[in-house]
């Protein structure tokens, strides 16, 4: 399983992920997108200057034919969008990719950017 590009196209409340299968067998996995969110209204960890928490922002799951290319539309949370707006329609994410066949078990994590269209 390969991801075509780092950058991923938002339309509306979907991100486009372009993934290729590599070999004969079909792909089958699931894909999580995690960003940094905003802190938590703490006062304590406000004053402790810790990091920004890490948020799920978007899951799918994928089934693709062998040797070929597919579009998975991961959709995108509420969280997500906010972070999106407040980012000028830029974001910093992590793609990691499970693949449950033919490698059962493999998983990739990729730093990607999602952009709005």
């Amino acid at each position: 399983m390969a991801l075509a590009g780092k950058n991923l196209s938002v339309r509306r409340t979907v991100a486009l992920v372009r993934l290729n299968c590599l070999g004969d067998a079909s792909c089958q996995g699931s894909l999580a997108l995690t960003a940094r969110g905003p802190l938590q209204a703490n006062r304590h960890a406000r004053k402790a200057g810790t990091a920004a928490r890490i948020v799920t922002i978007g899951t799918a799951s994928f089934t693709v034919a062998g040797d070929e290319p597919a579009v998975v539309d991961v959709r995108l949370s509420s969280t997500a969008r906010a972070l999106l707006s407040s980012h000028h329609g830029r974001l910093a994410a992590h793609l990691r990719i499970r693949e449950r066949q033919p490698n059962a078990g493999q998983t990739q994590s990729l730093a990607v950017t999602l952009a709005k269209r």
